[in-house]
């Protein structure tokens, strides 16, 4: 097999020009230029393309979602962008710069040593700002973002006071700490096992939105964690039900089940396995949207789990609905309680699966 120097065949790599020829052309000037999300499942809304590329302390071209968070190097990019894998992704690199692996990406590269990567504390000012919000949301200036969540989207209110579920009303009337989205909408927070709010994620309401509708916290004020644990009124363990965002994590929680969100697109992220792996859930649940993108994010995910050792199950909505909380929605008043049932089958059928067959 093939071996690549991964820093030798980046540096090979003109990232701008990479990203117009996968990304269809870059928007803006040539000093600020902007290019679509490479993500399958960032639903590419607004006019004003998320993606930015920038150069790291250590010199290395790297490039960045801003509105799913999603980021990383050439490598990423074309994994992103054509569905490949690693070893794939690089080969076309390698063609693509003109580079025989076993003459020009094999050879010693002097490195500059990188500086150690400093841990990013979240701004002790985000806790008062969702505190802030989450009595907000109870207002009567907030009637409508509420009924929003309770009546448009059937989460319960003793479900959102729990997991501290907020609004902001805007930068006019709350003042927040640098980096965290200078928008009004509804707060989505994340919350350490203490309970402390160490990440926000804002989704911005309206029929006539420009750019991203989900906003996440700069890396200045808060490292992205990458998935949202919420909670649930039922205290008993049981498997844990992983969806693609809060509001779909919600409803899972809503239903009684414990529950984590993955914030973005980078569904299948090795951290992301990390973290769910950590939670100590014997059987992980991928209520993954519905469609081709979420079939293929929760292969792609279920696979990095089961090399953790994890049982994993996947559960996809019926065909009324494309996710969990369309699906709640879709069934009355008997959603929340469909959606607990179908989460138990799912989960009993893969444990009695031998390792082998459980899918």
């Amino acid at each position: 097999m093939t071996r690549y120097d991964r820093d030798a065949l980046l540096a090979s790599v003109d990232l701008p020009a990479l990203a117009d020829e996968l990304l269809g052309g870059h928007h803006g000037s040539e000093r600020s230029p902007t290019w679509p999300c490479p993500v399958p499942t960032h639903a590419q809304t607004g006019r004003t393309p998320p993606v930015s590329i920038f150069i790291t302390r250590w010199g290395e071209q790297r490039w960045r979602c801003h509105g799913c968070g999603a980021s990383g190097s050439a490598i990423d990019l074309v994994i992103h962008a054509h569905g490949l894998d690693v070893r794939r992704a690089m080969d076309l690199l390698a063609s693509r710069a003109g580079l025989r692996a076993d003459l020009d990406c094999t050879a010693p590269v002097r490195r500059r040593p990188r500086p150690p990567v400093e841990r990013v504390e979240p701004h002790p000012g985000i806790e008062d700002y969702v505190a802030a919000c989450a009595d907000f949301l109870w207002t009567r200036t907030a009637a409508g973002p509420a009924r929003y969540l309770t009546d448009t989207r059937g989460l319960p209110g003793h479900v959102l006071r729990l997991n501290r579920i907020g609004f902001d009303p805007g930068p006019r009337q709350l003042d927040r700490p640098d980096g965290v989205p200078r928008s009004a909408g509804i707060v989505l927070p994340v919350v350490d096992e203490t309970g402390r709010a160490v990440f926000t994620q804002t989704r911005r309401l309206g029929s006539r939105i420009t750019g991203p509708r989900y906003l996440n916290c700069a890396n200045r004020a808060a490292p992205n964690p990458r998935l949202a644990v919420y909670r649930s009124t039922d205290a008993s363990p049981g498997p844990l039900v992983v969806c693609e965002g809060a509001i779909d994590a919600l409803t899972a929680a809503a239903a009684g089940c414990r529950s984590a969100g993955i914030l973005g697109s980078t569904i299948a992220d090795e951290r992301v396995a990390d973290r769910i792996a950590s939670l100590g859930a014997d059987t992980v649940v991928l209520a993954f949207d519905g469609d081709g993108a979420g079939d293929r994010g929760a292969a792609r995910l279920a696979g990095l789990l089961k090399a953790r050792g994890h049982a994993v199950a996947r559960l996809r909505p019926p065909a009324c609905a494309n996710d969990l909380n369309e699906w709640s929605r879709a069934d009355g008043i008997d959603g929340l309680d469909a959606i607990a049932a179908s989460v138990r089958r799912s989960a009993h059928r893969n444990d009695r699966a031998p390792p082998a067959l459980r899918r």
